[in-house]
């Protein structure tokens, strides 16, 4: 969890959003989850850009947001 308030604020969001992903009750509500998901990661990078994290910090994210973009599909289908 990031120390900073705007970042723990932020990492809050994508956790609550993460779990609308995982106990999403159709396909359309997973997608439209996963979708918002991807958009709040982008913008957390920014954040972390902008706070000058570690790379400790900004590799692992942007490994997950890569591997969530390149099995997007198989990840919000049944």
């Amino acid at each position: 969890m990031p120390v900073n308030d705007d970042l723990s604020a932020f990492h809050r969001q994508l956790r609550r959003t993460a779990d609308h992903v995982i106990s999403a009750g159709s396909d359309d509500k997973r997608r439209r989850y996963f979708t918002q998901l991807l958009a709040e990661l982008d913008v957390y990078q920014e954040k972390l850009r902008v706070w000058e994290a570690s790379p400790q910090v900004t590799e692992p994210v942007r490994r997950l947001v890569e591997m969530l973009h390149k099995y997007q599909h198989v990840l919000t289908s049944s």
